[in-house]
């Protein structure tokens, strides 16, 4: 008997001088690799990649990427090593990187990559003034992003939201018009990414048309995090600082804040911290939890007791009291941040203004 390959088709087999044609299955020496990301973020983000895309972060801001290959043999990983072909990693962004990854079979292979952009960008200014111009210029800065929209909503809740028209980023900085008349009064500024990347929030302002004494804008916060803090070991009886918050009252009504509502985003329990406190910079405005259980289910809301004028900002801490008995959560990492002010004004924030990472010890 004697057999050989005819077209690499088909299989043909001689047998006493006859010749059998035996067909390979259909697609067999075909079918191609196929791969598929899913990359979710601590913002609830999602993007399911088959090719190639961009997923817009902060930094500091947690990302995940769940890997699938399909009809492949052997799978490569970004830093080339051996991954099996589903899988999933976590880690904490902090610079931009290019993930790939590659499914291999024989010959053949399939690539799915994606770009983890750190977006850092802003408004020229907290407040624009324009008394005759109601189409502006509105600029600012971008990093991570080519392009970005700015979307313009009336202050005090009436009429529609406006966006404009989509601008590239050059050499870092942005600048667009607006081509719509706006009427005078007040306007909530959200710079967001380009139409393909969704509508991330990536920095706040306000607009004023008209006379800036008369405009309504009442009481207006603005609310951005101050990165001195840097973690660490959050020992038994320790008192460790979760934020520093800087706030601004842009309005021009005073604004009162009474506390700043958190939720834990690590793993350790939070029966660890038994008290929350405030103060702000000049040692004024201070503030505590009552009781030993501050959190219930993970969210919690620290209180504070604060007054801003009209353009004044204060810088305040928020602490968390670590408890006697923490040897039992020893190595479980606390993130608490920051989602939303208690206050009678309104809030401009890119939220949840993410906490440092600290580590219960003994």
């Amino acid at each position: 008997m004697t057999t050989f390959t005819l077209l690499r088709t088909t299989l043909v087999t001689t047998v006493g001088g006859m010749l059998l044609f035996t067909p390979f299955a259909a697609g067999a020496a075909s079918t191609r690799p196929s791969c598929e990301l899913r990359v979710t973020t601590s913002e609830d983000d999602r993007l399911t990649i088959r090719d190639e895309g961009v997923m817009l972060v902060d930094v500091g801001e947690k990302v995940d990427i769940a890997w699938e290959g399909k009809n492949a043999k052997t799978a490569e990983g970004p830093r080339g090593e051996d991954i099996e072909l589903t899988g999933s990693t976590t880690f904490t962004a902090s610079t931009s990187e290019t993930y790939s990854y590659e499914f291999r079979s024989g010959s053949r292979k399939a690539t799915c990559s994606v770009d983890v952009n750190i977006v850092d960008a802003s408004f020229s200014e907290d407040l624009y003034e324009s008394k005759a111009n109601k189409k502006p210029y509105l600029s600012g800065t971008a990093e991570g992003v080519t392009a970005v929209r700015v979307v313009i909503t009336p202050a005090d809740g009436e009429g529609k939201t406006y966006t404009t028209k989509e601008t590239k980023v050059k050499n870092g900085k942005w600048r667009v018009k607006v081509s719509k008349k706006l009427s005078e009064g007040a306007y909530d500024l959200t710079l967001i990414g380009p139409k393909k990347l969704g509508s991330r929030d990536l920095a706040d302002s306000t607009l004023v048309i008209g006379d800036k004494k008369t405009a309504s804008v009442d009481t207006t916060l603005v609310v951005s995090a101050v990165p001195l803090l840097s973690g660490g070991v959050a020992r038994a009886n320790a008192s460790i600082p979760l934020s520093y918050l800087q706030v601004s009252n842009i309005g021009n009504k005073p604004a009162t804040v009474t506390g700043f509502m958190l939720k834990q985003n690590g793993r350790a329990s939070t029966d660890g911290i038994i008290q929350l406190s405030t103060v702000d910079d000049k040692g004024l405005s201070r503030a505590a939890s009552t009781g030993t259980r501050p959190f219930s289910k993970g969210v919690a809301t620290a209180p504070a007791n604060g007054t801003l004028l009209p353009g004044e900002t204060k810088l305040f801490t928020i602490k968390a009291q670590v408890g006697s008995s923490v040897a039992v959560y020893a190595g479980s990492s606390l993130m608490i941040d920051v989602t939303g002010v208690e206050t009678n004004g309104k809030v401009r924030a890119n939220l949840p203004v993410k906490g440092t990472t600290w580590m219960f010890g003994y």
